[in-house]
């Protein structure tokens, strides 16, 4: 009887754990897998990073912008020349021009390849005042001579933002998200797919954390294997963020209106980077690095105390210290995170105190108010903490955050709103007035909830425990039957 007892139990046991992984798998199976899905796109945007060419990133290491075998092209559709310098041919994808053509057979389908449009430029200025074409158009970045000699046309200027993923780590990038590529299957079977994929924007000086957006990828299963199809994923990897925008406006009934909505991902991304890069790493620090740099420069250390009287009679005092912006740029850098005048009026207050601002100046020296980590009534660890947007639409999101209190010497694991605003339907989340910001701009109270984050494990190893559970008492209660009429 025990060794029934114990193959039914092994066989349950089996059926269960099948049942509960058996719905992820046969759908994984069904379509491509997370994995091939983000080896084509590494492979794509390590083509992007090597064979778009673009003057401001490429610095003349792909092209030779200072030779004299230089010369232009009249292109007819833009109705303006283009001018075109010779290429160091060994330094493209497979070693030449003809190999590099044959790389692209093996990220994009077909009709991508044909024309060449995954190594064409989209969406050019036409005008001198700086006017966007109103359609994209394939603008050949390179162009072939008699003599088999390769150019490029370097002068990329369509391109206001560069893109940036973290599959691969191409050189010019002083950022990117956490080493990972973020991609999530939305939908497919054995012949195409869709996927989500949060893509970041390289602007001006820095890879900065409200630049980034969700791009819709398709895939294709092709006689050679899946391929990246015509998406906004492939524009985007031919062309430039202006490129995917116009893309959209021309395709309107081709975008998926989640693209545009904030996930989790970005919101943490925001988040962090405010919480982390600017307040702790930046602000925090600014006083010891600034007392540093004085005693290496040999400087006087300058600080001042100010007293004020409030107009209910309270007395307030703040510590400040001379602010060198070759430090920390505090002044300017909240522009990245905030975009709202109510919120940028409110945390350039002095965090203490907001009495007092943050910087004030003084018999012609600029001072700023002096915030230690030990001041901050929240705890925010990046790695611990989480961000969960509760809803969204493509201008507006509120999400908890996650995080701790500090309260009696203890730290009590709480959670608070915030909000985020969107002015541009590509690029630009900002943080919004809302307890969050209360929270990071000041000592007064502000609204939160007492309350544990939410786990986030598997669910379908979560399905397997409480079958596990289930068959237990189960077979608890077969064992106990059996026993007794043993006896009996």
């Amino acid at each position: 009887m025990k060794k029934i007892l114990s193959i039914i139990l092994a066989l349950t046991f089996c059926f269960a754990a099948f049942s509960a992984l058996a719905p992820s798998a046969s759908a994984k199976s069904a379509t491509i897998s997370e994995r091939e899905a983000k080896e084509l796109v590494a492979k794509a945007y390590e083509f992007y990073c090597d064979a778009i060419v673009d003057s401001w990133i490429d610095n003349g290491n792909l092209v030779d912008y200072q030779s004299d075998d230089a010369f232009n092209i009249y292109n007819s559709e833009l109705d303006r020349t283009l001018l075109y310098y010779p290429v160091y041919e060994s330094k493209l994808p497979g070693g030449s021009y003809s190999e590099m053509r044959e790389v692209v057979k093996e990220i994009y389908t077909d009709d991508l390849v044909a024309d060449d449009r995954q190594i064409s430029a989209y969406s050019w200025r036409k005008d001198s005042d700086d006017s966007y074409l109103n359609d994209n158009i394939f603008v050949p970045i390179y162009h072939v001579a008699e003599n088999g000699k390769v150019y490029a046309q370097g002068l990329k200027d369509y391109a206001d933002y560069s893109v940036f993923i973290s599959a691969t780590d191409p050189g010019y990038f002083y950022e990117s998200f956490d080493g990972e590529i973020h991609l999530k299957i939305k939908s497919g079977d054995s012949k195409s797919a869709t996927a989500f994929i949060i893509m970041g924007f390289y602007h001006g000086d820095s890879a900065r954390s409200q630049y980034h957006g969700t791009v819709e990828c398709k895939f294709e299963n092709t006689a050679d294997g899946w391929r990246i199809a015509e998406s906004e994923f492939s524009v985007l990897m031919a062309s430039s963020p202006l490129g995917l925008s116009v893309y959209r406006q021309l395709n309107p009934e081709e975008t998926d209106p989640d693209v545009y909505k904030l996930t989790d991902f970005e919101a943490k991304y925001i988040v962090d980077g405010y919480i982390a890069d600017y307040i702790l790493e930046r602000y925090c620090n600014y006083y010891q690095n600034y007392v540093d740099y004085a005693k290496s420069s040999q400087k006087e250390v300058k600080e001042i105390v100010k007293e004020i009287t409030a107009s209910d009679g309270s007395k307030h005092t703040m510590r400040y210290v001379e602010y060198q912006p070759g430090i920390y740029f505090l002044d300017d850098a909240w522009e990245y995170y905030l975009d709202n005048d109510f919120v940028k009026e409110h945390v350039l207050k002095a965090y203490r105190d907001n009495e007092f601002d943050m910087f004030i100046t003084e018999g012609g020296t600029e001072y700023i108010a002096v915030l230690d980590e030990d001041d901050l009534l929240f705890v925010y660890d990046r790695d611990k903490a989480l961000v969960e947007v509760i809803e969204s639409t493509d201008t507006e999101a509120t999400a908890r955050v996650y995080c701790g209190l500090k309260k009696d010497g203890k730290v009590i694991p709480i959670y608070v709103e915030c909000k985020f605003e969107r002015f541009d339907t590509l690029i630009q989340w900002n943080l919004a007035d809302s307890a969050f910001v209360d929270m990071v701009t000041s000592v007064d109270g502000f609204e939160y909830t007492v309350g544990e984050a939410p786990p986030t494990g598997d669910n379908a190893f979560d399905t397997i425990a409480l079958c596990l559970g289930g068959i237990a008492i189960i077979m608890s209660a077969i064992c106990l039957v059996c026993r007794k009429r043993e006896i009996l």
